[in-house]
């Protein structure tokens, strides 16, 4: 397998230097952007601040991985400025190079494919020295199927970011993804936290169509019952609904820690701004609001998307 080094392709005839652009533009393509990631709640930019809870949790939280994607991308975006330094017939180079977001730190790309090209491997290093040691804290896999559509995973190691250029934090979140004409990514942050921030665990599985309708299932742990003797959290599963305009309706199971109400079933409906058109729950705890009858949609169960 020959290595090229990037100044020797300054005398390559145009179809050839054609050819090495749209190779690099492969192996840049097997990395997600923010627009293929990044979804929101239709309708939430122009929120007012009086809204259902739930649909304030879901459009947060999209917001949340929107941002979370946006760190991921920008680390990836800082190879799409440039040429690779180093290219084999299946791999690729890129870097070092001075990462801005941590002055003094260095960032280096390895991607590498399948001799099929329907299979690509790619990891993000950081390191305090142009020279190394490198320690990698971002890795993904991308594969496509028969018919192109593209499936893939990713990680992000707070923890091996900090060993390696000392920004704080520990902990992963791990991704994954389908670009079909349904976009479907499930996300898990196991004791993530950054420097100064807080400790998050979590699972979420999220589902939008092209017309921006979708699902979004969320597993978190809150304390549903404070000042009842000693905190203990409880496991919520919420299943939130929504239309391609934003109506939307939540079921979210609460059990576990020291509710009252185990396997209490806790259910919102909201209009296209995120007003409340209906609560209740199906223990009867809470004042019944509205009437279910006026939800667009009715209750899924977890896992059923």
């Amino acid at each position: 397998m020959s290595l090229l080094l990037v100044p020797g392709l300054l005398g390559c005839s145009g179809s050839l230097s054609n050819q090495i652009f749209y190779e690099d533009a492969a192996f840049l393509g097997a990395m997600p952007t923010y627009e293929e990631l990044a979804l929101a709640y239709p309708g939430a930019e122009d929120r007012t601040g009086d809204e259902a809870l739930y649909y304030g949790i879901a459009a947060d939280s999209l917001d949340g991985f929107a941002q979370y994607t946006q760190l991921f991308t920008s680390v990836a975006d800082t190879a799409r400025l440039v040429a690779p330094t180093l290219r084999a017939d299946d791999a690729r180079v890129w870097g070092p190079g001075a990462w801005d977001v941590y002055p003094g730190t260095y960032l280096r790309l390895e991607v590498s494919r399948t001799t099929t090209h329907d299979l690509y491997v790619y990891e993000f290093q950081a390191s305090e020295f142009p020279d190394g040691p490198w320690t990698g804290f971002v890795a993904g896999t991308t594969w496509y199927d028969e018919d192109g559509v593209e499936s893939g995973t990713l990680s992000w190691d707070q923890s091996e970011l900090d060993e390696a250029i000392e920004v704080g934090g520990s902990g992963t979140y791990d991704v994954d993804y389908v670009l079909g004409e349904t976009t479907s990514v499930s996300m898990r942050a196991d004791r993530l936290v950054f420097d100064g921030g807080e400790s998050q665990s979590s699972e979420a599985w999220l589902d939008v169509a092209e017309d921006a309708s979708g699902t979004y299932e969320f597993h978190f742990a809150f304390d549903t019952n404070p000042g009842e003797g000693r905190p203990r959290d409880e496991l919520v599963e919420a299943l939130t609904q929504w239309d391609a305009v934003g109506f939307g309706r939540v079921d979210a199971l609460i059990d576990g820690g020291d509710t009252p109400y185990p396997g209490l079933v806790f259910t919102q409906c909201w209009s296209d701004n995120g007003a409340l058109t209906f609560q209740g729950d199906s223990e009867g705890v809470l004042e019944t609001e509205g009437d279910e009858t006026s939800c667009t949609f009715q209750a899924l169960e977890p896992n059923d998307r």
